[in-house]
């Protein structure tokens, strides 16, 4: 059983690899693209930040709910094929609002990737979440890397359709893999599995149709239809911990998204370095730089917590991660030798990435089970929202200062984003142990009620 749930952990992280490269690569692409299509910084900042984060977020709630109601493998496979034929359709785009329409169709689609997946992780790896949710979050470093290599190389041997072309076409692979390869512990309650079953047993058409009348109506043993929305909502909305922890999270994802949008501009602007160029550099370093920290994060997060017996090491771990990734990110944007800046940049995510592992442990453990489906959407919700604000705000003022500015322009926005990010996780400490404790109570009663 090990052996397998750390087979689904890893078919998870390779799906949530192509997650990111097919959102990663446009503003990767974007000097190619201009070429074809016309394209200014805030129509950029519009279709990576705010423009796909609020859809992608609106559409997560409906994903997350569904999750905790039905098959999430299924579920998972569709979306997959779906968000990779959306990538494959951006290379076919001639006009902007045809880019446009295939990245909200993207959007749309990619925003069942996590809630099935922090709710299947949940299920494999029921004690020791930090590290099973850092290794999920490898594939942001490893898709970051991976489009950094294949937009370069691909953009310039092929062009930049056939790099939306390939991707696309590497993520309906892994969606299939995963269809028929990924068990759901949690027992399907479809309405078609029922069907088939009272069809092979031969039961009698009243005894088939009252079945799916009372699935419909959530009261077959084990579903899990009765636990609604509503009722997730109503649990949460009491934690402030929830609320703090998401919005401190949102403003470090605003940091985030900026970085991925316009660290490539600032680099081709400023240190006039190419995106084959920036690849050499930035493959290795956000891979391996990415996943060391996230790795380091969650292994003292996990030891930590279990040696003090509370999660606050968790968020003093993610304050501390934003604080000292605001010393490298300066030298970044200060130094003019382009090397430096480069090994600034190793410094840079060594230091920054060990958040994201550490929050999402604690969101999982505020939720009981059968709710960590919409809880997560509701967490992304809150965190993108705000995150994709930062690539609009910071891409409307680049348009209107001189290029030369952009590393201040940058600086301000990111170093703004770590700063407020840590004030809100100091705040989450106040109710936190409270709110676990009755996410804990909640659990122990549901099953009582089950026994």
């Amino acid at each position: 059983k090990k052996i397998y749930a750390i087979y689904v952990l890893i078919i998870l992280c390779i799906i949530y690899t192509f997650n990111q490269v097919d959102r990663l690569l446009l503003p990767l692409l974007i000097e190619y693209v201009r070429k074809d299509i016309d394209i200014n910084e805030t129509q950029l900042g519009f279709l990576t930040g705010i423009g796909f984060t609020i859809i992608y977020t609106i559409s997560g709630l409906l994903f997350g709910g569904i999750v905790d109601i039905t098959n999430r493998r299924v579920i998972l496979a569709i979306a997959a094929v779906s968000w990779s034929v959306t990538t494959m359709a951006k290379g076919l785009a001639k006009e902007y609002w045809q880019l446009a329409i295939a990245r909200i169709g993207l959007a749309i689609i990619e925003a069942a990737c996590t809630p099935v997946a922090f709710a299947l992780i949940g299920d494999y790896f029921p004690k020791y979440k930090a590290i099973p949710l850092s290794i999920y979050s490898y594939g942001i470093y490893i898709g970051y890397g991976s489009a950094y290599l294949l937009s370069g190389y691909i953009s310039e041997a092929l062009s930049w359709r056939a790099c939306f072309a390939i991707v696309g076409a590497g993520g309906m692979v892994a969606g299939i893999i995963q269809f028929f390869t990924v068990y759901d512990p949690q027992k399907s309650t479809s309405i078609l599995r029922r069907c088939i079953r009272c069809i092979r047993e031969r039961r009698p058409i009243e005894e088939t149709k009252r079945e799916i009348i009372d699935k419909l109506a959530g009261k077959v043993k084990g579903c899990n239809w009765n636990i609604r929305w509503w009722k997730t909502l109503k649990f949460m909305v009491t934690k402030m911990s929830f609320w703090m922890i998401a919005m401190g999270a949102g403003f470090r994802l605003f940091v985030g998204y900026t970085q991925v949008t316009f660290f490539p501009k600032y680099f081709v602007t400023v240190h006039e370095q190419t995106i084959t160029q920036q690849s050499k550099w930035f493959t290795p370093i956000s891979t391996f730089g990415g996943i060391a920290s996230i790795t380091l994060g969650g292994l003292l997060g996990d030891a930590f917590s279990k040696c003090f017996k509370t999660p606050i090491p968790r968020l003093i771990i993610c304050a501390v991660s934003n604080m000292i990734a605001i010393a490298p990110l300066i030298g970044i944007l200060s130094f003019t030798n382009t090397t430096v800046c480069y090994i600034m940049v190793i410094f840079y995510y060594i230091a920054a990435e060990a958040w994201a592992g550490n929050t999402s442990a604690i969101i999982v453990d505020l939720a009981p089970p059968g709710m960590r489906g919409f809880t997560t959407a509701l967490y992304y919700l809150i965190m993108n929202t705000i995150g994709g604000v930062g690539p609009f705000i910071t891409g409307f003022f680049i348009d209107h200062i001189d290029e030369r500015s952009i590393r201040w322009v940058i600086l301000i926005s990111m170093g703004s984003g770590y700063i407020i990010s840590t004030l809100f996780y100091g705040l989450s400490l106040i109710t936190l142990k409270r709110d676990l404790a009755k996410a804990a109570s909640y659990e122990k009663l549901n099953n009582e009620e089950e026994e």
